[in-house]
């Protein structure tokens, strides 16, 4: 589904920002052998396994949790 391959690499793309890092994609919605590039390491780095580029219940929640301590909350 491309709207969600968007938001996985404007995901990626958070990440990349807070580790100091340059923004990997155009979040283009294509998810091609760069996307899943990325995906693998970030899978590696959180000892996901199988590290496989497939995105799967267990990599969107540590993408999540990752994106989510990026952001402070508001607060109500």
């Amino acid at each position: 589904d491309k709207a969600a391959t968007a938001r996985l690499q404007h995901i990626l793309n958070d990440i990349a920002k807070a580790d100091n890092k340059p923004r990997i994609f155009d979040e283009s919605g294509a998810f091609g052998p760069k996307t899943k590039e990325h995906v693998i390491k970030f899978q590696q780095k959180h000892n996901i396994s199988p590290a496989s580029g497939i995105v799967g219940p267990k990599t969107w929640k540590a993408l999540l949790e990752r994106w989510a301590a990026l952001r402070p909350l508001p607060l109500a």
